[in-house]
């Protein structure tokens, strides 16, 4: 999970001639149930417990001439494949605020819920794709300290939104963010101490956005349905690609995993003489120390 904000969009300077022609049916969300569920949903504002948030404020607020401030949504976390009607728009992008705590100057910082509202739209379409059968998922998102607390209590206020009553969500950090939070969010959310994550770094919408952000200037002032659609073609291509590449990197990567194979049983034998070599050492000492 993770937004991005270069993928802005101007306001149609004629919206009622616009026609869509696939709305909902790709990447990007419909936009009817969209927009009901935005208008329906309360802001609340929660103050953060993880103090070493950098304060972020896209100024998105300010910008009047446009309709979205960028986009946010789902991809696997193993593949980097986009999850299909899991992408929405940002009205007011990602805006926290950090003020002095009187007493002792502590930075504390304020969570807008804008953002959540977005993001737990598309969590919620994604969670519900193609999960029967499944008893968890884990979930990797920048700021997943704190907007996890409260994801049940807002998925239950919403007539919108859904989780399946069997999944369990296990929030998580990638291994580039979870640095800039405290320490106790690292041993909590880091993938490499979550069970069931194997090596993983969290971090592959980052690598997603970089191929979007090549037509997302050209979008910026088209259509809201055309630009809709050409986003989704851009992420369909790419969920092509690398189902077509996928044989060719999983070879490469066997052979490179291969390769390490004998260096890892040197350092397996290694390991166990030092620690057969400990244990020598330990019963010597042990017998020079008590008189038998």
């Amino acid at each position: 999970m993770d937004g991005n904000f270069k993928a802005e969009h101007l306001h149609a300077a004629n919206p009622a001639d616009e026609v869509s022609l696939m709305d909902g049916l790709g990447f990007m969300v419909s936009d009817q149930r969209y927009k009901q569920h935005l208008s329906s949903t309360e802001e609340n504002a929660h103050r953060s417990q993880c103090n070493n948030h950098r304060a972020v404020n896209q100024a998105n607020a300010s910008r009047h001439r446009l309709e979205a401030t960028g986009i946010g949504g789902c991809a696997c976390a193993r593949h980097g494949c986009f999850v299909p009607h899991a992408m929405v728009d940002f009205q007011k992008g990602e805006r926290s605020e950090l003020f002095l705590s009187p007493p002792c100057n502590v930075i504390l910082m304020i969570l807008f819920s804008t953002r959540q509202m977005n993001m737990d739209y598309a969590l919620s379409y994604a969670a519900n794709y193609h999960t029967a059968g499944l008893n968890q998922i884990i979930t990797f998102y920048d700021i997943n300290c704190q907007y996890n607390k409260y994801l049940q209590a807002r998925m239950d206020k919403s007539q919108y939104l859904s989780l399946p009553w069997t999944l369990k969500i296990i929030p998580g950090i990638g291994l580039w963010h979870i640095h800039g939070h405290q320490d106790s969010c690292y041993c909590r959310y880091a993938p490499t101490f979550i069970p069931g994550a194997a090596r993983i770094d969290g971090e592959i919408m980052e690598t997603l956005w970089a191929s979007l952000n090549i037509i997302s200037p050209s979008a910026r002032g088209m259509g809201t349905p055309h630009r809709k659609e050409v986003l989704d073609f851009q992420m369909g291509d790419c969920n092509f690609m690398k189902m077509i590449r996928m044989s060719t990197f999983l070879c490469h990567h066997h052979a490179v995993q291969r390769s390490f194979v004998p260096e890892s049983a040197c350092r397996q034998v290694f390991m166990q003489e030092v620690q057969s070599c400990r244990r020598r050492c330990r019963r010597e000492y042990i017998s020079i120390r008590v008189p038998q």
